[in-house]
């Protein structure tokens, strides 16, 4: 059985994986394993992407949460998603026509298809666009859409700031659009955190909450939620959604998010309060 360990100083160790497919594609390497408990592992150029077992804490919140401020979203773009997770989770809403991912490895797709049934499942439904390509040129004349979800970039320290990364997002939202985006580095990178709160207090409608996300060195990540939709608040307590909230009589259709409890997903504690006074200067924590 094989280990792994990402180069990173809080990264996490995983023991008895076994190897079910690794490739150097004309992007980048990446390998697919399967652990004892956890179920599939993805690695990408040695930094650990997903575990199976844990992909809802990430998936879900980054999906429905942006879609609980919005009554009957129509359309959503993701950026990268290779694993074909959050593109299954925005399948979910009937109200969805289109959902277009952008992801630059064909090989990784046809792998991810070839190992995961909710990746062939994704891919067969007919409201799904696959595009391969660079997200980063792509998305510079993308059209317009209610969501759009970083499934790849880090905002902040991935472009340069005449790059204007939030402008180009931002002219790619429907006038009610938002953008969801898990900053890359965890909270205790102060000033990748600091800055990625000053930058989506520039729009109409922001929030942001902290996820748990164990693969990732540090676990603990802001998401960052921004754009157009005036709805978008920290202070809403309940999913606008009308399919989220047709949701709550169903216990087995989602394992974590909860529409009837957005004051839980959206929860800051005292230390990021204190640790950022962008947050309590911007009036994000009291609109």
């Amino acid at each position: 059985m094989l280990h792994f360990l990402e180069n990173a100083d809080s990264s996490i160790l995983l023991t008895n994986l076994r190897e079910l497919a690794v490739r150097e594609s004309k992007v980048q390497k990446f390998g697919v394993y399967r652990h004892s408990s956890h179920g599939i592992v993805l690695i990408i150029n040695g930094e650990l992407q997903h575990v199976e077992a844990w992909s809802f804490l990430y998936h879900e919140p980054v999906s429905h949460l942006p879609l609980a401020f919005s009554k009957a979203p129509h359309n959503a773009l993701v950026l990268g998603g290779g694993d074909f997770f959050a593109a299954r989770e925005l399948l979910r809403y009937r109200t969805m026509e289109e959902v277009v991912m952008y992801e630059h490895d064909e090989e990784l797709v046809q792998v991810m298809s070839e190992i995961y049934p909710h990746a062939r499942a994704v891919l067969e439904d007919p409201r799904f666009r696959l595009v391969i390509g660079d997200a980063k040129e792509l998305i510079q004349d993308a059209g317009t859409y209610d969501v759009i979800i970083n499934d790849c970039f880090d905002f902040i320290n991935d472009f340069r700031e005449d790059e204007n990364i939030y402008g180009v997002i931002a002219s790619n939202l429907s006038p009610e659009g938002v953008c969801s985006d898990m900053v890359y580095r965890n909270v205790f990178d102060m000033a990748t955190t600091t800055m990625a709160i000053q930058r989506m207090n520039g729009f109409a409608g922001r929030a942001a909450g902290l996820l748990f996300v164990p693969e990732y060195p540090g676990a603990m990540h802001l998401l960052t939620i921004w754009g157009h939709n005036r709805q978008v608040s920290q202070e809403v307590k309940r999913s606008i959604n009308e399919e989220q909230l047709a949701w709550i009589g169903d216990p087995g259709k989602l394992r974590f998010f909860d529409p009837r409890n957005l004051a839980y997903h959206l929860y800051l504690p005292p230390f990021l309060r204190a640790s950022f006074p962008a947050l309590e200067n911007k009036s994000l924590l009291e609109s």
